[in-house]
């Protein structure tokens, strides 16, 4: 082993199984295997118990939905950083409420700091829909942004996926520690977030470690499978909701046209 190997910090959550960068950033296996970087980083964060938060965008139609099943699948299955198999029912989530249930129930950890045994991956598919800045102050969004802000310890994985990271409030996107840009189908461009206190002015400047570019295996079929059954019924319940706001602004205005046709 290498002076290098051997100053590799293991933060215990896979033991002798896992060893993350190098300082001369050689890339370690993950259980004999060989990730992205952007993965070795994840596992890093979940193994110093912190809580992993993604934002995944681009284009419609480039997979970003796809790569974060993929992001599940390599967590859960390939490295089995959470209990049990990737089942996209068990992550998406569509609804606030149910989301805030599960990630009050979870126990943490017995020490902060620590790898929680509970944790969950949450993927937020369209956060820019139902997670918007325009909506932020809204009671549910309010909600997930404590949760980011206060849950951490619970060592959960957040991925949001949405067309531009401005879509997320200013205090969601200071939470982000990694944006995921889908540049053509299957292939993203990875940049890590991080804060640096600047000394003259005494505040913490944001700046990006540039991770590479990630070519993203396709989904197996049975989680594409899955996705699909789901994703359909959630996304058209929005644009539902869109329509019953657009008929309740358009029956308002009409009841104030036939009051001010009395006047």
């Amino acid at each position: 082993m290498t002076d290098d190997e051997e100053s590799t910090q293991d933060q215990g959550l896979f033991l002798d199984e896992y060893n993350a960068l190098t300082y001369n950033m050689k890339k370690n296996p993950i259980k004999g295997e060989f990730y992205h970087i952007f993965i070795h980083k994840i596992v890093e964060k979940l193994n110093q118990g912190l809580a992993p938060t993604i934002a995944i965008v681009g284009k419609q139609g480039l997979g970003k939905s796809m790569t974060a099943m993929r992001i599940g699948e390599l967590l859960y299955d390939d490295i089995n950083a959470f209990k049990g198999s990737f089942n996209p029912e068990d992550s998406l989530v569509y609804d606030i409420l149910p989301f805030l249930e599960r990630i009050h129930d979870i126990e943490p950890p017995e020490d902060e700091g620590e790898p929680c045994p509970d944790r969950e991956l949450f993927i937020f598919d369209e956060g820019g829909v139902n997670l918007s800045s325009v909506d932020w102050r809204s009671q549910e969004n309010r909600g997930v942004q404590e949760a980011l802000q206060t849950m951490r310890i619970k060592n959960c994985v957040y991925i949001f996926v949405l067309p531009e990271v401005n879509k997320l409030d200013k205090q969601a996107r200071e939470n982000l520690d990694f944006i995921v840009t889908m540049k053509d189908i299957g292939k993203a461009y990875i940049k890590g977030i991080k804060y640096n206190h600047d000394r003259l002015d005494n505040k913490y400047r944001r700046f990006y470690v540039p991770y590479g570019f990630w070519n993203v295996d396709k989904p197996s079929d049975d989680t594409v499978n899955i996705y699909r059954k789901i994703e359909i019924p959630n996304k058209n319940k929005f644009i539902e909701e869109r329509i019953e706001k657009i008929k309740e602004e358009r029956k308002k205005e009409e009841e104030e046209m036939d009051v001010d046709s009395l006047i």
